[in-house]
């Protein structure tokens, strides 16, 4: 009778980071154009503590969320005290739900980085393009530089290349840069959209008649 092969343990001890793989935490600065810039920034420090210890990075996405529920809970006592009326609640549920689909792109964009499939940056560049803003060319840089690919194997196993990888490497920022350069700057904002729309018309004042 043969037994179930029980699950190798997680690592639970800090792992060294390289600089190259830290920099998968900018991925999430191409969506500062469609989420608060409070919340970017948890989305970076959990992907940084999830590299960091490898036990946290196995439920990373439990921590997106939480780190988007978080941010829409602190922001319905000011909507709910504004008077702006039921519309203001509505965009902020209409935001949280805008911001757990980027967390899902998010979430299987890093996946596909670490398994060195470049294709895995269009999960954040395309939804990032409704609203492009100054995070969106450091983001892609950092997802480029980030993934795996035939370089970081051992040097025996190194194929010759005829042009040095930073050669390469320094033609892709430039060409982002570039775009981020021509790129309109725009962000959404859901809540001063619902607000102006709940607000009460303003009166408009009779004109003054001369006697």
């Amino acid at each position: 009778m043969t037994t179930a092969a029980s699950p190798l343990p997680i690592d639970e001890s800090p792992q060294t980071v390289p600089w190259r793989r830290a920099l998968l935490a900018l991925l999430p600065l191409a969506f500062l154009g469609l989420m608060p810039w409070g919340i970017c920034l948890g989305l970076s420090a959990v992907i940084l503590i999830g590299l960091r210890f490898p036990a946290w990075g196995s439920g990373r996405l439990l921590l997106f969320l939480f780190v988007i529920a978080v941010g829409a809970l602190v922001q319905v006592p000011g909507a709910w005290n504004s008077g702006a009326g039921p519309g203001l609640l509505i965009a902020l549920a209409s935001g949280y739900l805008l911001q757990l689909l980027l967390v899902f792109l998010l979430h299987f964009s890093l996946i596909m980085l670490e398994e060195g499939q470049r294709r895995g940056l269009l999960l954040v560049l395309l939804p990032a393009l409704f609203a492009p803003q100054w995070g969106l060319v450091p983001a892609l840089l950092g997802g480029l530089l980030a993934r795996e690919g035939p370089d970081d194997r051992l040097s025996s196993q190194r194929a010759p290349t005829q042009r040095p990888v930073w050669v390469t490497v320094a033609g892709a920022a430039a060409a982002l840069v570039l775009l981020g350069a021509l790129l309109p700057h725009a962000r959404v904002q859901v809540q001063e959209v619902a607000t102006r729309q709940a607000a009460p018309p303003r009166r408009r004042k009779p004109p003054r008649t001369g006697v």
